[in-house]
């Protein structure tokens, strides 16, 4: 009996589960003017796990490994005549969080903040070259870390992040909105670092 309530109390203490969503993306790029005030967004999604440990009932500490599509649109110093260069970049991410659950009505919606910090490393990266005039994508370039191509492969920056999630036994079903703040520049030509927002739909399980 001891064993077992023992494996029972661990076992409470943890949370697993995984989220989806669509990710508005953009790099910061100082000073420098977009040509005619361009968007500098771009559209993708992202997916991960998620496994925390409930230091306290209502402080948790986790990590979040998933793939995330990040990029910017138009970027400085890349427009050629009638055409601009979209920066596409696929990353493998593995953030750190510290949050804090908080009830909101009778026990089944929970509010939960969280901050991180986390690194990141790119799979893929593509420089798409479209017409400024007709919109239509004329070219795709796949870019190399051999040397060729300025652009980094590793980053790191901040999360923030506000979960809301609805009690289903020990399940949750959540809704999620974050920010991620890159830290480094992107390339390492002009200043170029990554920001991006995300909203997410995810399912938790309490173990």
């Amino acid at each position: 009996m001891l064993i077992s309530l023992t494996i029972l109390t661990l076992q409470a203490q943890y949370i697993v589960g995984f989220k989806s969503g669509v990710t508005r993306a953009w790099e910061e790029n100082g000073n420098v003017e977009r040509p005619g005030n361009a968007s500098p967004y771009v559209n993708g999604f992202q997916l991960s796990t998620l496994a925390y440990y409930k230091i306290t009932p209502t402080i948790w500490l986790g990590i979040e490994p998933g793939y995330v599509q990040r990029g910017a649109a138009r970027r400085p110093g890349f427009l050629v005549f009638d055409r601009s260069t979209y920066l596409r970049t696929n990353y493998v991410e593995l953030p750190l969080f510290l949050a804090a659950h908080f009830p909101l009505f009778s026990e089944k919606v929970f509010l939960r903040p969280k901050l991180g910090i986390g690194t990141s490393i790119v799979v893929s990266a593509f420089e798409d070259i479209f017409s400024s005039t007709t919109g239509r994508k004329i070219r795709r370039t796949r870019l190399y870390f051999d040397g060729r191509d300025p652009i980094r492969r590793w980053d790191s920056g901040l999360y923030g992040g506000l979960t809301l999630s609805a009690d289903l036994g020990h399940h949750q079903i959540i809704v999620e909105s974050s920010y991620y703040h890159g830290i480094p520049d992107v390339d390492f030509i002009v200043t170029s670092r990554n920001r991006s927002l995300q909203i997410k739909l995810g399912f938790m399980i309490h173990l």
